[in-house]
């Protein structure tokens, strides 16, 4: 079996606590805290370093997080020890350069948080003293006073797009009722798919009836909203 397949097997299918290792190249970095490796055979694979956290390339200081991983390892042959995966799937790993563990050194750098959430090994408090280390002089990203840390940073650039997906299909509903109201139709209130109520039917000009079963009334054809027999407009 392939040497880096081992690898990815323990990582896969031991416990959190299964350290393998292996010497691989650096091929490319993705991010402050995704990169892809290759073994001697020409394998690839993407790995995260473990236990820390660097900002998304497009957040505030991830240019400069993944600009600093590519500095430190890019096109380098490192040590790769495997420890579980990362929520996507994507194996978790301590990187080694010469002696000097990446993800500690990252983290010192003023680059990269520490994951609480992940961060579960015995290297862990010493990588927050670490952090704590950057943060008070002002270190890497820690130049900001409102730093974000990327998982919550995630969360909201999650919520703020499901409000824009619904205000867009609010949007669609107003747009497509509103030209057919310009187009000589009343148009009435009616409920979008995010369950705002915009518009609930249409009336023909000249139509003085409720909006019946397109407002859901619950009067008969021929009554108006107050439940009195409308007149009937003569066109003749």
């Amino acid at each position: 079996m392939r040497p880096f397949l081992l690898v990815m097997l323990c990582s896969a299918l031991a416990s959190s606590n299964c350290i393998a290792a292996e010497s691989l190249k650096v091929v490319s970095v993705s991010s402050g805290n995704l990169l892809s490796v290759q073994d001697r055979t020409g394998e690839i694979r993407q790995v995260s370093l473990y236990g820390i956290d660097a900002p998304d390339n497009e957040q505030k200081m991830g240019q400069q997080a993944h600009k600093m991983l590519s500095a430190m390892v890019g096109d380098k042959d490192v040590e790769v020890k495997v420890d579980g995966t990362d929520p996507k799937g994507v194996p978790s790993v301590h990187l080694v350069l010469n002696g000097l563990s990446i993800n500690a050194a990252m983290v010192k750098s003023g680059y990269a948080w520490v994951n609480p959430a992940s961060c579960k090994s015995s290297n862990c408090s010493t990588w927050t003293d670490y952090q704590q280390y950057a943060s008070k002089n002002k270190k890497g990203l820690w130049v900001d006073s409102e730093a974000e840390p990327p998982w919550m940073w995630r969360e909201r650039r999650k919520k703020a797009e499901a409000l824009v997906k619904k205000v867009n299909e609010d949007s669609e509903y107003v747009s497509y009722y509103g030209s057919l109201a310009n187009s000589g139709y009343r148009s009435l209130s009616k409920r979008s798919p995010s369950g705002n109520t915009l518009l609930s039917g249409l009336d023909s000009p000249g139509n003085t009836q409720g909006s019946g079963s397109y407002a859901g009334s619950s009067g008969a054809a021929g009554k108006s909203r107050s439940g009195t027999p409308s007149k009937t407009r003569r066109t003749g």
